[in-house]
């Protein structure tokens, strides 16, 4: 009876983990929703851009820590759920459908990903051919600013000669 509660405790956790991973998928792709309204203003807010980085790296954490401990319970199950599938049947089929929704929630927060990385190097685009402008903006500036200060001294120059 210690083993069963036990089988019970491990699927249960199994379960648990599926449903944490599914909750934490939501608010990724709630937050990457969020960069996608950032990207389409005509100024990106960057500090609310860094702030959703951020968010999302404390929640990708938190999958890899369910992944590996839900990969450390299922090590402890997996032969007896192998052995006893129909005993388990109904447990192993939700565990299935919280998997299959959890991949279908993976593929939408890729694909999204996809969409706001192209927008980011559109944006990153722009930005390093302003900077460039304004680089080469300020390097002719400088040339002028110094061909002309030589041609002063040499009006200046020629000027003092001739009195």
């Amino acid at each position: 009876m210690g083993q069963e509660k036990e089988k019970e405790t491990y699927l249960a956790l199994l379960e648990d983990s599926l449903i944490k991973k599914s909750s934490i998928l939501d608010q990724l792709i709630e937050l990457t929703k969020e960069q996608e309204v950032i990207f389409r203003e005509e100024s990106i807010n960057e500090e609310r851009f860094h702030y959703i980085i951020d968010q999302k790296e404390t929640l990708i954490e938190k999958l890899l820590s369910l992944d590996r401990g839900f990969e450390q319970i299922y090590q402890h199950i997996k032969d007896e759920l192998l052995i006893n599938k129909g005993k388990y049947q109904k447990e192993i089929q939700h565990l299935q459908e919280l998997i299959a929704g959890i991949t279908d929630k993976s593929v939408a927060l890729q694909a999204a990903e996809r969409r706001n990385k192209a927008k980011l190097d559109a944006y990153l685009a722009t930005k390093k051919g302003e900077i460039k402008s304004f680089k080469i903006g300020n390097q002719t500036a400088t040339s002028y600013y110094k061909n002309m200060a030589g041609q002063h001294q040499g009006e200046a120059y020629f000027f003092d000669k001739k009195n």
